[in-house]
């Protein structure tokens, strides 16, 4: 395959996705004028919009598949009508359903055009199908900002795990940090917070793993260790990518276990949506504590607003009180015949 073609050629996958991606906004704003499912225009654009947008996803995941993972990697046509061929399974996915609900266009469109009329450029969104059929969507900096507060959660959730005791038949004693978890845990900490750069982070918490990965923790400390770390990986690494560490992981257990099953550690089960999963729990948990934020708020401001009324209610009261207060009479002058 050649290399990476000038920024500017009509050949690159690049210059389909932005094609596509400015016929999803153009659909999008159709949708939003006749906001109606019984609307004739509507469902057109619904259409064109499910199917660009699905082409779209399928450009972007051969975009990793090329030869120098690049959008700017030629798509030639054999591939363009093979990957125009598998988009068909993707345009009634549930997430793409969720994605032209009615409710959802407004938020859509905010993803694929700054302004609501051009759509934003390739290299600024991140369009994947996750290994879980969960689409991943948004601008670079929206995907950005999300994985460094997912991995802020995670952090704090490992950080509970730095020091446990636990007891042996005789005796308990105090199990340590290992350097590669200190060090995993100092990169994943500064991924959160800016300091550390994604891949850094990525290989410092894969070396933490890459010692533990050949079998199945003992002690529970160890297996919840395992799986936030593996779910860190998951949120930070794309899609393929993680399959194939997940693959590594089932290969290095399957050489010392031979009754292992391979399938054993698979991406969906460190996915957010998995049941079991750290850091579902932790979204909900602050879900949760959000909801009784604003739930608080809005009984404050309810409080607030009665008190308000009242003193109203009593400003009233006084000035009518004051207004209606008889006039004191006036000695009159006696006069004499």
């Amino acid at each position: 395959m050649p290399g990476i073609l000038p920024i500017y050629s009509k050949e690159h996958i690049a210059y389909a996705i932005q094609q596509m991606s400015q016929k999803v906004v153009d659909s999008l704003n159709i949708m939003q004028t006749n906001k109606s499912t019984e609307n004739e225009a509507y469902n057109a654009a619904e259409k064109e919009a499910r199917e660009s947008f699905a082409r779209m996803l399928k450009y972007y995941e051969y975009s990793m598949t090329t030869e120098n993972k690049s959008l700017y990697d030629r798509l030639t046509p054999e591939a363009k009508d093979k990957l125009d061929k598998e988009a068909k399974n993707v345009e009634y996915n549930k997430d793409v359903n969720e994605l032209f609900d009615e409710d959802n266009l407004e938020s859509t469109m905010k993803i694929m055009s700054a302004d609501g009329e051009t759509a934003r450029k390739p290299d600024d969104i991140i369009a994947e199908m996750a290994t879980d059929h969960q689409i991943r969507l948004g601008t670079q900096q929206q995907m950005r900002e999300q994985e460094m507060h997912r991995a802020r959660l995670l952090a704090g959730f490992l950080d509970k795990t730095g020091s446990k005791s636990f007891s042996g038949k005789l005796k308990s004693w105090f199990v340590g940090n290992s350097n590669e978890y200190k060090e995993a845990m100092r990169s994943l900490k500064g991924f959160a917070d800016g300091s550390v750069r994604k891949d850094s982070a990525i290989k410092d918490i894969k070396k933490y793993l890459d010692i533990r990965k050949s079998k199945v923790r003992d002690h529970q400390y160890g297996r919840q260790r395992f799986q936030g770390f593996m779910e860190c990986l998951q949120t930070m690494m794309n899609p393929k990518d993680f399959q194939e560490y997940c693959d590594e992981v089932n290969q290095a257990r399957g050489v010392l276990d031979k009754n292992y099953d391979p399938r054993h550690i698979r991406p969906e089960n460190f996915a957010p949506t998995a049941e079991g999963s750290v850091l579902k729990g932790l979204l909900e948990d602050e879900q949760r504590e959000q909801e009784m934020r604003s739930q608080r708020e809005a009984q404050e401001k309810e409080a607030e607003k009665q008190r308000s009324a009242e003193w109203d209610k009593r400003r009233e009261a006084y000035e009518k009180s004051v207004n209606e207060e008889p006039a004191l009479e006036q000695p009159g002058l006696e006069v004499r015949p």
